[in-house]
């Protein structure tokens, strides 16, 4: 029988071929190209996979801890406030909040702006305190005097030794103490002079003196640290509350009472106990509280008109009864109030924010005012929600401003205070401490969540982030240059900076980075970073001194039965002065260098790697300077299962 010789087996060989850039995927379940982790790789050139451009330094900003952009970036670095490189006002150091009412960029926590018509830092809330007896209502004003009102030494109540005039301006004039010196000696502490400063009333100087040694119009204190003896003598029983200065009439000495001393005096008050004029402080349409003035204290009421000494309400605002006039006994407040708000930001030409679980709006266009209740479509808004839990968030989106809850959105709608409308919804919100994570490009919202990275662009947010498998991340700052998302996280004390491309569906990480603040100035991005350095991102071509890396899954080949690659050709891109280190681990063993490439002036550079037998590889790649990995070519036989 002839036996015929066995023809020889035909194993095929495979290739498989990968192009497309795929970003990073920490969880599990990953394919072909998506990559293991990567360092300052971006998705410019995609499909390609390329080194980022640069960052520019920018110079003079150091020791930044806070940045944004209106118009012009304005930065916080200790305690001034820097807009276009110039400082232009004092703040508290530390991290901020921004948002631009029309010409105001308010600055948050310190509530206060800064003036883009004048370039100046101004409060945003405003308070001043008269002292007693210095303010005067009326019907529908309240009149103050700047300047120190002399007004005469008053007893609480008459008593029947006393002898004073009840005539003058709405009170009794009487003014004079008589003090022994049987048994002690009493000094004065006589004055120079009261001077109105940029800080308020002041002392220029004085000095202690007997009381014999006083004269007609010496300038002498009356509080308790007057006199080295008390100062009140049989008259302890007068109204005074607080220091105040008296000027001396006459000083005799009694006959019934041998050695024993009598004083007259006027007493001066100080009313403005801040600086400033009314109209440096208030102006018409302020919603202003008014405490100390008894039956005429006041919540919210809305000067009309302002004078240097007095503020115009509506009439029969106060209490004034059948004299017209009311002279407060005690210190009379009057205050513009603004909330100590969480979380702010601007919508509609309004201040927005929350504070415990009552959202506010400003007046429109007038940040300073948050109870302006007149009833027309300009006044202030609050209203107080029902949902558990602190609030995580805010800004403006649309037509609507939204307030998140780590589990809740609360939406409000609408043009004016009369047609809002507050609507709530359990769905996926801003995870806490996540509140600079929120940035929007093309109406579309992107935030970070407890679980993750979401899109929402008015209904249920979509989940962006389930390539970030089991890691957690913490902390989140975000900015965009309106086409990419940057997304700088915490993941335990580490930092990370990553980008999402959102019209590839790609992540990727650049570097640690940790960064305060994003500001974005036209297509221009700015980072603060954890230094307080500014930089601009992508600011200049990548040069020889960028580091990077590129590692990619596990390439399995999905196919039973055991592998011997024939090669592994790599197309490169690496110009002159760069270079490439390549390395490979087979089946979970130790990686070990197989090829480094220097840059060369051709366009394209080969690279083969050889692999040999193996049921999974890894590889990973990385260099120095510009470079661009075109396709990736597997080659491979595939045998036996075992």
């Amino acid at each position: 029988m002839l036996t015929l010789p066995r023809p020889a087996a035909n194993i095929p060989k495979n290739r498989a071929e990968t192009v497309a850039l795929r970003g990073i995927n920490f969880s599990e379940n990953f394919q072909p190209g998506d990559l293991a982790d990567c360092v300052n790789l971006s998705s410019r050139r995609w499909p390609y996979t390329a080194t980022r451009l640069e960052r520019a330094k920018q110079a003079g900003y150091q020791g930044v801890t806070a940045l944004t952009a209106h118009g012009k970036l304005a930065a916080v670095s200790g305690n001034k406030l820097f807009y276009d490189g110039k400082a232009v006002g004092a703040v508290t150091p530390g991290e901020k909040q921004f948002a631009a009412v029309n010409t105001k960029l308010v600055i948050w926590p310190d509530k206060v702006y800064l003036d883009l018509e004048d370039n100046k830092v101004k409060p945003l809330g405003a308070k001043l305190t008269f002292s007693p007896r210095s303010v005067t209502f009326t019907s529908g004003t309240l009149k103050t005097d700047v300047r120190p009102v002399m007004i005469e030494g008053r007893p609480t109540e008459k008593n029947e030794d006393d002898e004073y005039d009840e005539s003058g301006p709405g009170f009794d004039i009487f003014g004079g103490i008589d003090l022994s010196l049987n048994s002690r000696t009493f000094y004065f502490r006589r004055c120079e002079a009261i001077d109105r400063t940029a800080e308020g009333w002041v002392l220029t100087g004085e000095e202690t003196v007997k009381i014999n040694q006083l004269k007609k119009g010496d300038l002498v204190r009356l509080d308790s640290n007057s006199m080295l003896a008390s100062v009140w003598g049989n008259a302890s029983n007068w109204y005074f509350d607080e220091t105040c200065y008296a000027v001396i009439k006459e000083v005799g000495e009694t006959v019934s009472h041998s050695a024993t001393f009598y004083i007259t005096y006027d007493v001066i008050y100080c009313p403005l106990k801040n600086s400033g004029k009314l109209t440096e402080s208030f102006r018409a349409g302020d919603a202003v509280t008014i405490s100390g003035a008894g039956d005429n204290d006041k919540d919210s009421a809305v000067i009309r008109s302002v004078s240097e000494t007095e503020l115009t309400f509506s009439p029969n605002s106060f209490s004034v009864g059948e004299a017209g006039e009311v002279f407060p006994e005690g210190e009379v407040t009057i205050e513009r109030k603004v909330p100590d708000l969480q979380f702010i930001c601007e919508s509609q030409n309004r201040l927005w924010g929350c504070e415990g679980h009552t959202v506010y709006a400003s007046a429109l266009g007038d940040p300073t005012n948050f109870f302006v209740f007149d009833g027309v479509s300009t006044d202030s808004y609050a209203v107080a929600v029902g949902s558990d839990g602190a609030f995580t968030g805010c800004i403006g989106y649309s037509e609507g401003v939204l307030f998140w809850k780590e589990d809740c959105l609360h939406k409000v709608l609408g043009t004016y205070p009369a047609n809002y409308e507050l609507h709530t919804y359990s769905i996926p919100g801003v995870q806490a401490g996540s509140g600079k994570s929120m940035a929007i490009i093309n109406d579309v919202l992107y935030y970070k969540g407890e679980r993750g990275v979401y899109a929402y662009g008015g209904g249920t947010p979509s989940l962006l982030s389930a390539c970030f498998g089991s890691r957690r991340f913490t902390d989140a700052v975000a900015g965009s240059d309106g086409e990419k998302y940057y997304l700088s996280v915490k993941e335990g004390e580490q930092r990370l900076l990553l980008v999402y491309d959102r019209q590839r569906g790609l992540w990727l990480k650049e570097d640690e980075t940790a960064v305060r603040d994003f500001a974005r100035l036209g297509n221009q991005l700015y980072f603060a970073d954890g230094a307080g350095n500014v930089w601009l991102v992508d600011g200049k071509a990548a040069g020889r001194d960028l580091d990077w890396m590129v590692q990619f899954a596990p390439f399995y080949e999905t196919i039973q039965g055991r592998k011997s690659y024939s090669r592994l050709l790599l197309r490169l891109e690496l110009p002159t002065g760069s270079w490439l280190a390549a390395e490979l681990r087979l089946d979970g063993g130790p990686w070990r260098e197989c090829a480094k490439v220097v840059g060369q002036k051709t366009d394209v550079v080969p690279l083969q790697l050889p692999i040999g037998r193996c049921d999974k590889f890894e590889l990973r790649l990385r260099g120095k300077g510009e470079c661009a990995i075109l396709s990736l070519l597997r080659e491979f036989y595939v045998g036996s299962e075992k």
